[in-house]
């Protein structure tokens, strides 16, 4: 955080991963032989990692980068117009 004193934080709150929150619930011999498909924020090294374990809890996951809609969103809807600042 900062040191400013103009600052006043209104939340500070920490949130768990995603795919550590998908392999918690779901890497469970009840789902095995599910499939999963999850739009994650985590990175390829970390998705991969989770797709991994899935795989070796029985369960067909494929995890893909959630920030290529959201750029694409903003590229198509936005891409040329001048934003207005609040």
């Amino acid at each position: 955080m900062t040191n400013d004193p103009r600052i006043e934080i209104l939340l500070e709150r920490s949130f768990p991963r995603t795919a550590r929150s998908l392999l918690d619930e779901y890497a469970t011999p009840a789902y095995q032989g599910y499939q999963l498909e999850a739009w994650v924020f985590d990175d390829e090294a970390e998705r991969q990692a989770t797709e991994t374990a899935f795989n070796d809890a029985g369960i067909n996951a494929r995890l893909r980068s959630a920030y290529k809609p959201l750029v694409h969103f903003f590229w198509k809807h936005f891409h040329g117009r001048q934003c207005n600042r609040w």
